[in-house]
């Protein structure tokens, strides 16, 4: 019933370098989803679906680990510069249309397990 959608590979050869692949599949879709997961994990919780909530904390939990590697890697490429990692992400949100943060509200606690710089996490809305 549910066909295979390649959009998250199709974002990624939007990327021109490792940098900015790096940060449209790792740091920005990752991170986000670890965002709109917490949205559903509570949402299941609510309506005392603890199993489904279960599943996706589990899920969560490794989407946070990707999200951790893309920022630990990011943050090596540009030498740890404050400027080009957010130049790089600004860059490649122009060109792909991705935001960070996406559509679930911030959620600084789970940035954090994610590996977002703290200045990066302070300067989110």
């Amino acid at each position: 019933d549910y066909t295979y959608d390649c959009r998250v590979w199709r974002r990624y050869f939007l990327g021109e370098t490792l940098a900015e692949r790096l940060a449209l599949q790792q740091v920005i879709q990752e991170g986000n989803s670890v965002e709109g997961n917490m949205v559903f994990i509570a949402a299941f919780r609510e309506v005392g679906d603890h199993e489904t909530a279960e599943i996706l904390e589990y899920i969560n939990a490794d989407e946070t680990v990707h999200a951790r590697f893309g920022n630990k890697w990011l943050l090596w490429l540009v030498d740890n510069s404050h400027a080009e990692y957010e130049n790089t992400l600004n860059r490649v949100m122009a060109n792909s249309g991705l935001k960070i943060p996406g559509k679930a509200p911030v959620n600084k606690y789970t940035r954090a397990l994610s590996a977002f710089p703290m200045w990066f996490i302070e300067g989110l809305p």
